[in-house]
């Protein structure tokens, strides 16, 4: 929920500024939304989203992003919203080359994410969380720098800064 809160306020701030209000406002509600739910999510957690929760956000950024992109005549808008969508993107990639490397089906589960790799480094689920939304944010303020100045090597750069 931290990192579809941090990416949908990220949207919300790239269609502002462009004065595509629908989409803004839908990614802004989206947003408070998520925020209201980490309010109970937060370690010790006492509420999950659970898969279709996870699946529900996920088609929101997807659909968000879609519409945010086709909206705008530049190409920064679509490097913006890869951007944003960076972090989740490169961990489900690395899950599925990982996995195909070994061997196994790309549907088996494992324990490579980043997630499972900052726990075994010794990081409490709070920290986790506060890595994860740090480096979301970087990303969303890099993809929302990008759009605002119409240079798309911000967001390129934020990119290679989180994934570094």
């Amino acid at each position: 929920s931290s990192v579809g809160w941090v990416a949908c306020a990220g949207f919300a701030s790239m269609a502002s500024s462009q004065g595509h209000l629908a989409q803004a406002a839908f990614a802004s509600a989206m947003a408070g939304a998520l925020l209201g739910f980490l309010v109970h999510n937060f370690p010790p957690a006492k509420v999950f989203l659970g898969d279709s929760g996870s699946m529900l956000v996920g088609l929101v950024l997807g659909a968000l992003a879609i519409r945010t992109s086709l909206k705008s005549p530049t190409a920064v808008t679509m490097f913006g919203c890869l951007a944003i969508l960076a972090l989740p993107i490169f961990d489900s990639s690395m899950a599925i080359v990982r996995r195909k490397l070994t061997g196994r089906s790309i549907f088996s589960t494992d324990r490579g994410h980043l997630h499972h790799n900052l726990i075994t480094r010794g990081y409490s689920q709070a920290k986790l969380v506060l890595i994860v939304t740090l480096l979301s944010a970087v990303l969303a303020f890099g993809a929302a720098f990008s759009v605002r100045y119409q240079n798309q090597l911000i967001a390129l750069a934020a990119v290679l800064i989180v994934l570094g």
